[in-house]
Protein backbone atom coordinates (compact mmCIF):
# COMPACT_ATOMS: atom_id res chain seq x y z
CA UNK A 1 0.00 0.00 0.00
CA UNK A 2 1.11 3.50 -0.74
CA UNK A 3 1.74 5.87 2.19
CA UNK A 4 -0.80 8.68 2.43
CA UNK A 5 0.33 12.22 1.65
CA UNK A 6 -0.12 14.72 4.45
CA UNK A 7 -0.76 18.40 3.92
CA UNK A 8 1.08 20.87 6.10
CA UNK A 9 -0.86 24.01 6.87
CA UNK A 10 0.57 27.29 8.11
CA UNK A 11 4.13 26.27 7.30
CA UNK A 12 6.74 28.92 6.67
CA UNK A 13 9.98 28.67 4.80
CA UNK A 14 13.12 29.13 6.87
CA UNK A 15 15.13 32.28 6.30
CA UNK A 16 18.52 30.68 6.94
CA UNK A 17 19.27 33.36 9.52
CA UNK A 18 20.64 32.19 12.85
CA UNK A 19 20.57 34.28 15.98
CA UNK A 20 23.22 33.93 18.64
CA UNK A 21 21.13 35.94 21.04
CA UNK A 22 17.55 37.07 20.90
CA UNK A 23 17.17 40.72 19.91
CA UNK A 24 16.37 43.08 22.76
CA UNK A 25 15.37 46.69 23.12
CA UNK A 26 17.60 46.94 26.21
CA UNK A 27 21.24 47.95 26.23
CA UNK A 28 23.11 44.86 24.94
CA UNK A 29 26.00 45.59 27.33
CA UNK A 30 23.76 45.17 30.38
CA UNK A 31 21.05 42.77 29.14
CA UNK A 32 21.47 39.16 30.24
CA UNK A 33 21.36 36.81 27.27
CA UNK A 34 21.33 33.36 28.86
CA UNK A 35 22.94 30.56 26.90
CA UNK A 36 22.83 27.78 29.51
CA UNK A 37 19.83 28.18 31.81
CA UNK A 38 20.85 25.36 34.15
CA UNK A 39 24.22 26.92 34.97
CA UNK A 40 23.22 30.56 34.39
CA UNK A 41 25.86 31.03 31.68
CA UNK A 42 25.32 34.15 29.58
CA UNK A 43 26.67 35.27 26.22
CA UNK A 44 28.73 37.80 28.14
CA UNK A 45 30.40 34.95 30.08
CA UNK A 46 31.36 33.20 26.82
CA UNK A 47 32.85 36.41 25.42
CA UNK A 48 34.77 36.99 28.65
CA UNK A 49 36.28 33.50 28.44
CA UNK A 50 37.54 34.23 24.93
CA UNK A 51 38.93 37.63 26.02
CA UNK A 52 40.71 35.89 28.92
CA UNK A 53 42.57 33.74 26.41
CA UNK A 54 40.52 30.56 26.21
CA UNK A 55 40.96 29.47 22.60
CA UNK A 56 39.87 25.83 22.74
CA UNK A 57 36.13 25.30 23.11
CA UNK A 58 36.91 22.76 25.85
CA UNK A 59 38.61 25.53 27.84
CA UNK A 60 35.68 27.91 27.24
CA UNK A 61 33.34 25.18 28.50
CA UNK A 62 35.40 24.64 31.68
CA UNK A 63 35.81 28.37 32.28
CA UNK A 64 32.08 29.06 32.01
CA UNK A 65 30.57 25.67 33.01
CA UNK A 66 28.54 25.85 29.79
CA UNK A 67 27.00 22.47 29.00
CA UNK A 68 27.95 20.81 32.28
CA UNK A 69 24.44 20.43 33.67
CA UNK A 70 22.06 17.49 33.34
CA UNK A 71 21.40 18.16 29.63
CA UNK A 72 25.15 17.88 28.89
CA UNK A 73 24.99 20.85 26.55
CA UNK A 74 22.22 19.61 24.29
CA UNK A 75 20.45 22.94 24.74
CA UNK A 76 23.40 25.33 24.95
CA UNK A 77 26.57 24.09 23.25
CA UNK A 78 25.72 25.13 19.69
CA UNK A 79 24.92 28.68 20.81
CA UNK A 80 28.03 28.79 22.98
CA UNK A 81 30.16 27.61 20.05
CA UNK A 82 28.66 30.25 17.78
CA UNK A 83 29.34 33.07 20.26
CA UNK A 84 32.88 31.89 21.00
CA UNK A 85 33.70 31.61 17.29
CA UNK A 86 32.66 35.21 16.73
Amino acid sequence: AEAPAFAVSSDRAGSGVTLKELPTDRNPATAKAFIDFQNDVTAKDIRLAVREGMRSIEHVKRYTTNGMATDQGKMSNVNGLMIASD
